[in-house]
């Protein structure tokens, strides 16, 4: 729900910045999120930091050393993808919780592009719409078929330039692909449904009324 309600409101702003200046302003749009996020996230990085070193075991001194530079790059789903520590261990790490905005920032960057290459006409929005929902249908299906299937027990891994050994469950539950479905689909509810387009009757006696 947390990535439809995201899709559908970053969307619902690309959509009317286009309308309104018949363009997209990518670097201000990259800018205005950075400036909601990056504050936020360096300060707990520093504080977890601060707290590791002082009061942290020797586990989590290893953990925050491998895990620091996959948040710091809002590549934290990734970072756990490859580390192969099951997400659903009983001992979480202190940034275990990052990959889920690690993937929204993927899609700020990502999403942005494709936008602006695939909606340059609002007459197409609906039809638009209706091929992003059954894009998103098609990644949950694969997504439950590589499930089903086990799969991918490997995956590459650009860092090493190697194929790396991964867990399935890990994968499917936390990386950027699979979890493209909830955006797309918010997305898609964007260009379907517009309501703040919506033209209600004039209320001149509301403020009497009040």
């Amino acid at each position: 729900m947390f990535f439809v309600v995201s899709g559908f409101l970053i969307t619902s702003l690309l959509i009317e910045e286009r309308d309104r200046n018949h363009r997209v302003d990518l670097w201000q749009f990259w800018v205005r999120r950075w400036r909601r996020l990056l504050p936020a996230l360096f300060t707990m990085l520093v504080v977890i930091g601060v707290w590791a070193v002082f009061w942290g075991s020797v586990e989590q001194h290893t953990q925050v050393r491998r895990d620091y530079p996959w948040g710091i790059f809002y590549l934290a789903n990734w970072g756990q993808i490859f580390s192969q520590t099951a997400y659903f261990s009983g001992t979480p790490t202190l940034f275990r919780h990052l990959w889920s905005l690690a993937v929204e920032e993927q899609w700020y960057l990502i999403w942005p592009l494709v936008f602006i290459v695939i909606a340059k006409r609002a007459g197409a929005d609906r039809r638009l719409g209706r091929t992003l929902v059954m894009v998103s249908v098609g990644v949950m299906v694969a997504t439950a078929a590589c499930s089903i299937a086990g799969w991918p027990t490997k995956f590459f891994n650009p860092f090493t330039m190697s194929m790396q050994p991964v867990s399935t469950v890990n994968f499917l539950y936390l990386s950027t692909f699979t979890r493209s479905s909830g955006l797309l689909l918010g997305a898609a509810l964007a260009f379907l449904w517009r309501p703040w387009r919506v033209a209600g009757p004039r209320r001149e006696q509301a403020g009497r009324t009040l």
